[in-house]
Parts: structure tokens; C-alpha cells; sequence
């Protein structure tokens, strides 16, 4: 292969030139030497001084331009930059290969070089993208320093201050917002935000309350980790939670500047946490007073099976406590059951719950719905419903008259000869607290609903419900309302194309979320139902300011099944010479991928892809029957849809190279890659992450693999249908494979073990064909442990795209040297 040599040097520098205008000659910027007693902002979180050496950490210098205001341009003789007195000098510029090279910096013999904010020394291996060279100068007198790169890329010095995601790393810049909590008729929001540290590893965050015009009223409430739960009816308390080594806390804020006091410490297993109406009573789940010694190792447990379900924990159960007086009481105790919701009934003197108790037959559990009188002590049965595991009755909403409850379960009962179902296309249901009967209440709708801590809800006196629901890839607020003998539902418009955290206020007239786009970061939002939103924070603006994203275009298509499949698509941010590589990622499997900021996304088209992302039948949010192709495909009508979308974009856009597509998916999205590379040679590279190989092993195996795996096949049993597991599984059909295949998986991976990837590996290899399989240790699924790994496996796959789809092996190859 044709290697080219490239010397880079920085140029000659004016120094009147603003540092937000774009300049045509490469640049380098300067900061130094400070006062001993001048301190310097480096960026809204950092701050550097010079009274001791080192002045400055390199690891936490600014990024870009716009964030130093201390930083000037320096102006440069003869390829050289002149440092006009003695002292320690700061160089900085910004260095963007063409492709990962081995690149030797020099900047003379009294630097020290950093990359990144890391120091380097001799041959520095450059990924693809822009990184920031920044060089410390220990000058003895005034002078000039000349900053130099060589290497086999094509090297451009830039200064431009947008960035792109094109290093994996810098999405850790990216802030997640939320728990959110709003206050009465929207007057105070509270919100947790959080960002990583500098080095990726660990997070820190601050819990803050806006009132309704977006101005701050009190930030770091609580101290580190403390999160909102719930604002009192009256909007005058904040319940705030904060996790400790020993168990949680619980805080009382007075709002709005009030005092903080505790009313828990150090609550072991605390799970749910519910104040009633009055504010004086907790309503909590744990363990507190309810320890039980741990079983010797030669005891049998009562259940290896349910208890493999990590979900599955029979210890926290409710309990009571004035928060007056500090009296508790125990309210159920543990058995053989899980609890899984809890909510006041109107007036305060009764308590409705849920629970989970195993059962012999199909599907292996059922839910109890209990009406708890705390006055005469009674615990009645109100309800049965037999959902299984994977989806139970969750959100519990009691209708104000007391008599009715609302909950989101599954789209409908399962077992007893029911149509199989996918049961995530999440359904609202209505109970008669009296009768027992049962009502569902969005039946035939596109929506998929989800529950949160203040959704759905009864609103205008019980005569309408606001929930949250998936529709497709979007989140939407819904009005529901009974007409005739249904029920209809509206949505009420909201910002952004992505919308997650909702949090609705007591009396259900104000909600609040976190908005995004695919290039748009996210923004917390405070909206009165049915009103103007307004922006209370854009954490990210800086991110915003100086981060280069890809916007999506529509992609959608009509399927091999007839069904409108969405789609949409990206195109590369700086595309190569000749035609443009594509990714394609896709799940599959029960949820729709959202069509917010993907950091993921972003570093593929940062990186000179177009990428593709299509959600395929079986996803939920597209009406029951387009979800419950999930429940018994494993494969063929999702795997068709995904080669169908991408032939027609391939055909839409001849400047995609069809000799070089990529795919790649996670979980059962690692299935289908599975799935695709034996059913098809459309693509030239794939990566399956954390995938299902075997459906018979994944089904004995997985935490969830009998739970989830049964709805997916169908109610489908190894020993009574073998050759449907053996049809779908792609182990057995390994020997059709001809794409070069990457397996990544954690070896600490519960829900789905790390053998299905070695079983695919080991079919592939004993065949010579090409195949790769990285495990990590100590992580389990997703590979998110920890930042390191998680930024180690994303660069391995573009790495890996790299090797078959531009033909540049370079850095896969080196990393394994």
C-alpha cells in the first residue's frame, strides 16, 4: 500500500486575528506566563492558577477556542512561534489525520508534549479526527519554538473551533439530566445533572431547583448524589433521595429556601418512596427490620430458578412512617413474592399494591393487585393478572373516587391458550377496585405506554388521563378521555423530535422533560399542559456551540411485508474521495430506537460514514400488530426489513459504495447481526455486541432467557419444537457466512453469557473464515462498566470498519501487536 510521508509546521500567525473567526493559515495558540497570583478560567468548570509548577493541568486545558479567553494567538517568524521573555509557555494547536498514523511531534529540547492532555514521546499513534497537541516550553529567555508533526496520514494543523465526535472519547462531554420533579401549577422544577469527569471514569453531579421563569433559586441541594423524587401536593417540600455506601437517605426541603432536614439514613434496599397527600406520611419499600440470615452453603435455596432473575428480590417490602413522629410501621412482610408498586388511595387511609408471586405454569408468574386498610389492618385481593415477568403491572394511579385504578401492564393476560403477544407494546389498563373487572383502555392504538413515578395520571377531576406512550421513535405526552366506548387519545405537543425524564406536577398542570434531536444536544423543558414551553436549561449550549453534529434525513421505506418501516439516515460530516461507506445499526428486537442524540451515531459519521437506522417490525410503538411480529420471528421479518432498507437508500443515493456496508447491533441487536451475516453477503463487515447465538443455550442460560426468551419464541419450548430453535439459531448456520465478523461481549455478561458469542466464534474459526472475539472483564451487558471499556470497545469497531470498509487495517492491527 502507498504510504505518504507528511511534515506538518506551524505557520506564521497574525496576531489581531479574532480566535472565532475562521483564518485560512494553520494556527497555534498561547497562554503565558501568568502572574503568580492570577487565576484563569479554563472553562465553566475549571479553574488554573500559576502560584505553583505545573500551572496547568494538561488533562483539564480547554478543548477549543471559545472556552480560554486567556489564551492568545501568537504571532510566528519563519515557521516558528517567538516567546518575548523567559518563563513557562504554554503552545497549543489542533492537529486532524486523515486515518490513524503513527505521528512523531517536536517542539524542541525544553518541551514536554501532551495529546489529549496526555504527555507522549517519540511515535504517537494518531486516530482518525482532531486531537489537541499542546507542548510546555520551559524558556530560559526570549525566543522562538517551532511545533512540528510527521506521519504516514494526510496532517492538517486547524484551529477551527468546532469539534466533532470523531475521537469516541469526547462524549463524555455530553450531560444527562434528570430525575426531574415539578410543583404545583409548574412553579418550581427540580432537576439532577450530571457529566463525567475529566477522565471519563466516575460522574459528578448537582440536584438544583428553577422556578417557573427559568431562574435559579437553590443549587448542590442535598450534598453529592442527591436526586428529586417528588414535590409535596402543597409544592412546599421536596422529597430528595441520596445513595450512601451503607443504603439511601431521604431529605425533606422546605421549599423554596428552606431549611433541609433528614427523615431516613442509611435505608437498606430502599425501593420505592411515596408521600401522601397530606405530607406527613411515607409510604417506603425496604429491608429495614426485615434482615433475614443468609442460607449456609449446604442449604437448598427455595428457587435456583426465579432467583437467577436478578430482578427478582423478595426482601424490601412496605412500610409505614409519620414523618411527625418517626414512628414505623411494617406494613407487609417478605415471602415468596416481589413487590413491585405502591400508591396511595384518596383520603390517605387506604394503600393499593402490587406483587409478583411465582406459579407453575406458563408463564411462571402471576400479579397480585392488594388493597391494604390501614386503619383496620385488612389486605384484600382486589385483582389477579397473569402477565408473566418481563412486563407487570407497574405505575398504579388511583382514580380520585377511590373505587378505580389505572396501570400500565401488557398489552394483554398471557397463557390459558391467549394469542402470543408482544408483550412490550405496553397497554393502560382500568381496575374495578370492587368487582375485579378488568378494562383495557388503549386497545388498537399505534401507542406503546411507559410508567414513571408521576405517569399516567388522572386529571380535570378524574375525567381524563395524561400518559406518557412511545410512538415509534418518539416520546409523546397523551390526553386520554373515554368517548362512547373507548377511549381517545390526543397528543399534546411538546419540544424536540426525542423527549425523556417527564415529571408531572401534583396537581398535573405543568410537566417538565429533557428534549434532544439526532444533532441537537439535550435541553431541559417546563411546559404547562397544553400550553408554551419553556426552556429552563441548555446545559450542553457550549458542547453545542462547538461540536460539528451530523443532522439525520428521512430514510423510510415500505418492508417486503408491506408495513411503512421508519428509517432515517446520516450523511458523513467530511465524506472521502469516491463513493461513501455506510453503517447500518438496527435492535430488532421489542423497543423502537429513538431518534434523539446517538454519541454513537455522531462518531461514526465524525469518522467519514453514512450511517443508517432503521427500526424494523416487532418494534413496539407502531400498534400491536406491527409489534407482535416480535413475538416468534427471531429474524426473518426484521431481518428482512433491514436489507430491504437498506437496498432502497442504497438505491436512492448512488454515492454510497455498495461494496461497502457495515452493520452492527447490541443484545438482540447482536442477534440479528448474527442473523444477517448468515442470510445474506449484503454486507462487507459486521459487529455483534453482547449477541444471541444459540436460542437454546440463551434460553437456559440468560437471567431472562426463559422469561424474555418465551415471549419471543412465542411460548415455544426447546424440548417440544427443537427445529424452531435450531432454524433460528445462527450457530447452525454458521457455515453461510462469508463477512468478516467482530464479537464483543463482557465475560461478566448475566443476561446474555458470554459463551453464545464464543459458541458463534468457535463455529467460525474451526472454519478459517474471519472472525474476531474481544471479551472484558468484570463487564456485564452493554460494555458500559466502565468509561475505558466503553470507549475501547466503540473505537474497536471503527477500527474494525475501518479494516474491511476503507481498507485501512492500520490501527486494528496495531492494537494487538
Amino acid at each position: 500500500m502507498l504510504r505518504l510521508s507528511t511534515v506538518v509546521v506551524v505557520a506564521l500567525l497574525v496576531a489581531a486575528v479574532s480566535l472565532a473567526d475562521p483564518v485560512a493559515a494553520p494556527q497555534v495558540l498561547r497562554l503565558g506566563p501568568l502572574p503568580a497570583t492570577a487565576t484563569t478560567e479554563l472553562d465553566p468548570h475549571v479553574r488554573a492558577t500559576r502560584s505553583v509548577v505545573p500551572e496547568v493541568d494538561p488533562a483539564r486545558l480547554p478543548q477549543t477556542t471559545e472556552a480560554a479567553e486567556r489564551w492568545q494567538q501568537a504571532a510566528a517568524i519563519d515557521g516558528a512561534v517567538a516567546l518575548p521573555e523567559a518563563g513557562v509557555w504554554w503552545l497549543a494547536a489542533r492537529l486532524v489525520a486523515d486515518r490513524w498514523s503513527e505521528v512523531t511531534l517536536a517542539a524542541g529540547d525544553h518541551a514536554t508534549l501532551y495529546v489529549d492532555g496526555v504527555e507522549v514521546s517519540g511515535a504517537v499513534p494518531l486516530p482518525t479526527g482532531a486531537a489537541l497537541v499542546m507542548a510546555r516550553v520551559a524558556a530560559d529567555s526570549a525566543g522562538t519554538v517551532t511545533l512540528s508533526a510527521e506521519g504516514d496520514a494526510a496532517l492538517v494543523w486547524d484551529l477551527e473551533p468546532r469539534l466533532d465526535l470523531s475521537r469516541f472519547d469526547r462524549a463524555r462531554e455530553v450531560v444527562s439530566i434528570g430525575p426531574l420533579a415539578v410543583a404545583p401549577r409548574g412553579k418550581l422544577l427540580a432537576r439532577y445533572l450530571s457529566r463525567r469527569n475529566p477522565t471519563g471514569e466516575g460522574r459528578r453531579g448537582d440536584l438544583s431547583v428553577f422556578d417557573g421563569r427559568g431562574e435559579l433559586v437553590a443549587a448542590d441541594l442535598g450534598g453529592p448524589g442527591a436526586r428529586p423524587v417528588a414535590f409535596t401536593a402543597d409544592g412546599t417540600g421536596l422529597l430528595v433521595r441520596r445513595q450512601g455506601a451503607e443504603g439511601a437517605d431521604l431529605l425533606l426541603w422546605t421549599a423554596p429556601r428552606g431549611p433541609m432536614r433528614t427523615v431516613v439514613t442509611d435505608e437498606p434496599e430502599l425501593g420505592l418512596s411515596r408521600l401522601d397527600p397530606s405530607g406527613r406520611y411515607l409510604l417506603l419499600a425496604t429491608t429495614r427490620g426485615l434482615e433475614a440470615s443468609e442460607p449456609g452453603r449446604d442449604q437448598r435455596r427455595w428457587d435456583v430458578l426465579r432467583e437467577r432473575v436478578t430482578d427478582w428480590n423478595p426482601r424490601p417490602h412496605l412500610q409505614l412512617l409519620d414523618l411527625a413522629t418517626g414512628v414505623r410501621r411494617v406494613l407487609t412482610e417478605p415471602g415468596d413474592s416481589t413487590l413491585d408498586d405502591a400508591a396511595w388511595l384518596p383520603g390517605g387511609q387506604r394503600v393499593v399494591y402490587a406483587r409478583t408471586l411465582p406459579q407453575t405454569l406458563r408463564p411462571w408468574f402471576h400479579t397480585e393487585i392488594r388493597v391494604l386498610d390501614l386503619t383496620s389492618g385488612e389486605d384484600r385481593l382486589a385483582a389477579t393478572f397473569t402477565g408473566g415477568w418481563e412486563v407487570r403491572p407497574q405505575a398504579l394511579t388511583p382514580h380520585p373516587d377511590g373505587q378505580r385504578l389505572l396501570f400500565i401492564g401488557p398489552c394483554d393476560q398471557v397463557g390459558d391458550g391467549r394469542p402470543e403477544h408482544n408483550v412490550y407494546q405496553k397497554q393502560l389498563w382500568l381496575l374495578d377496585l370492587a368487582s375485579g373487572v378488568l378494562e383495557p383502555i388503549a386497545r388498537g392504538q399505534r401507542y406503546a405506554y411507559e410508567g414513571t413515578a408521576d405517569l399516567p395520571r388522572w386529571v380535570d377531576g378524574g375525567k381524563r388521563v395524561l400518559a406518557r406512550a412511545s410512538a415509534g421513535s418518539h416520546e409523546v405526552l397523551v390526553r386520554l378521555e373515554r368517548r362512547g366506548d373507548g377511549w381517545q387519545a390526543t397528543e399534546i405537543p411538546t419540544e424536540g423530535q426525542a423527549a425523556d425524564g417527564w415529571a408531572l406536577s401534583p396537581d398535573g398542570e405543568a410537566v417538565a422533560y429533557v428534549a434532544s434531536g439526532p444533532d441537537a444536544p439535550r435541553t431541559l423543558w417546563l411546559q404547562p399542559v397544553g400550553g408554551r414551553a419553556r426552556r429552563v436549561e441548555s446545559p450542553d449550549r457550549d458542547l453545542a456551540a462547538r461540536l460539528e453534529l451530523a443532522p439525520a434525513e428521512d430514510a423510510g421505506f415500505t418492508g417486503p411485508g408491506g408495513d411503512p418501516i421508519e428509517a432515517w439516515w446520516y450523511r458523513p460530516l467530511r465524506p472521502g474521495r469516491g463513493p461513501v461507506p455506510l453503517i447500518v445499526y438496527y435492535y430488532g428486537g421489542s423497543a423502537p430506537t429513538e431518534r434523539g442524540l446517538n454519541t454513537t451515531h455522531q462518531f461514526w459519521a465524525a469518522n467519514g460514514y453514512a450511517v443508517l437506522v432503521i427500526n424494523p417490525r416487532g418494534a413496539a410503538g407502531y400498534g400491536q400488530e406491527f409489534a407482535d411480529w416480535h413475538a416468534g420471528d427471531w429474524g426473518p421479518a426484521a431481518g428482512g426489513d433491514i436489507i430491504a432498507g437498506t437496498e432502497a437508500l442504497l438505491a436512492r443515493h448512488p454515492e454510497l459504495d455498495p461494496r461497502a456496508i457495515g452493520c452492527y447491533g447490541g443484545s438482540y441487536g447482536g442477534f440479528m447481526t448474527l442473523h444477517l451475516v448468515t442470510h445474506s453477503d449484503l454486507f462487507a463487515a459486521a459487529v455483534s455486541m453482547y449477541g444471541i447465538a444459540d436460542l437454546a443455550t440463551y434460553w437456559g442460560q440468560g437471567a431472562w432467557g426463559w422469561t424474555y426468551g418465551d415471549m419471543a419464541a412465542a411460548g415455544r419450548m426447546p424440548w417440544e419444537h427443537p427445529e424452531y430453535f435450531i432454524e433460528h439459531s445462527p450457530v447452525y448456520q454458521a457455515g453461510n457466512v462469508q463477512t468478516p465478523l467482530l464479537l464483543l461481549h463482557g465475560d461478566a455478561d448475566v443476561n446474555v453469557t458470554p459463551g453464545e458469542s464464543a459458541e458463534m466464534f468457535t463455529a467460525l474459526q474451526v472454519q478459517g473464515k474471519p472472525v474476531e472475539m474481544v471479551t472484558f472483564a468484570g463487564e456485564d451487558h452493554g460494555i458500559a462498566g466502565s468509561w475505558q471499556n466503553y470507549v475501547a470497545h466503540r473505537t474497536m469497531m471503527l477500527e474494525w470498519f475501518d479494516r474491511w470498509l476503507k481498507g485501512r487495517p492500520e490501527a486494528w492491527e496495531k492494537r494487538w501487536e
